[in-house]
């Protein structure tokens, strides 16, 4: 009766930890280690959006953030 019990023991411990490696997943989204480093480069044009007229780097401006295939913005950041 004990090896029974052992045994049933065994086989729900097994169980349950292929239950946990096969239940936690990461998805996109905020947390997490990973890091996006860069600059702001902008373009203008004329008013008819045809010819540039001026280009460089820009500071003081909001950067949004879109995480895997949301539609959504997740989070923005300043610049």
């Amino acid at each position: 009766m004990k090896k029974s019990i052992l045994k049933k023991g065994v086989f729900l411990i097994t169980l349950f930890g292929i239950f946990m490696l096969f239940s936690c997943k990461k998805g996109p989204g905020d947390g997490g280690r990973a890091s996006i480093k860069g600059k702001v480069f902008t373009v203008n044009y004329n008013s008819s959006f045809t010819v540039p007229q001026d280009s460089g780097y820009l500071g003081a401006q909001k950067v949004y953030i879109i995480y895997g295939n949301e539609t959504a913005v997740g989070d923005n950041q300043d610049t």
